[in-house]
């Protein structure tokens, strides 16, 4: 059986993209990057969700996590422009959510995983509500990282969010 490709699914969070213009000191590599670079999984995608006022940091961004993947690692980033208004804009952000688990939903031959260490709490409400709301949670990795314990899986309870 062919071994399915590995994607993770992230929001360029406010520490990313602070990391990679170098004006976040002591945060180590930032979330995204320490989840590629540093983690147990090897990932064959990285899709970099990005508010459009945060174009700038987020050209940065895929410049600087390309320096610390190593060349034998065969990693695709790629981005994608999202229109919110702001960060903790749940309507908007719900919907763009829910547009990205619907191509998930339609994909079986990857596994998923969410970065909801990046991104505002807003975000990674909408990433637990709308996984569980459209029966993904058997599809759906939810990662998270800390320069205190590194990239850990999260164990959601067995119960209905909504």
């Amino acid at each position: 059986m062919k071994q399915k490709k590995k994607t993770l699914i992230t929001w360029l969070g406010m520490t990313d993209g602070r990391v990679a213009i170098g004006t976040e000191r002591g945060n180590g590599l930032g979330p995204i990057t320490s989840i590629v670079c540093e983690g147990d999984i090897k990932f064959d995608n990285v899709t970099i969700l990005y508010d459009l006022a945060r174009r700038k940091e987020k050209d940065e961004f895929i410049k600087y996590i390309k320096r610390f993947i190593r060349k034998d690692d065969k990693i695709t980033i790629s981005s994608k422009p999202i229109n919110i208004k702001h960060p903790n804009d749940y309507l908007t952000v719900y919907e763009y959510v829910e547009k990205i688990l619907v191509d998930i939903k339609n994909n079986q031959d990857e596994e998923f995983y969410i970065n909801v260490s990046s991104g505002s709490p807003a975000m990674a409400v909408c990433w637990f509500v709308c996984v569980e709301r459209m029966d993904l949670t058997h599809r759906v990795t939810f990662l998270e990282t800390s320069k205190f314990r590194g990239t850990q899986i999260i164990n959601l309870p067995d119960t209905t969010l909504v």
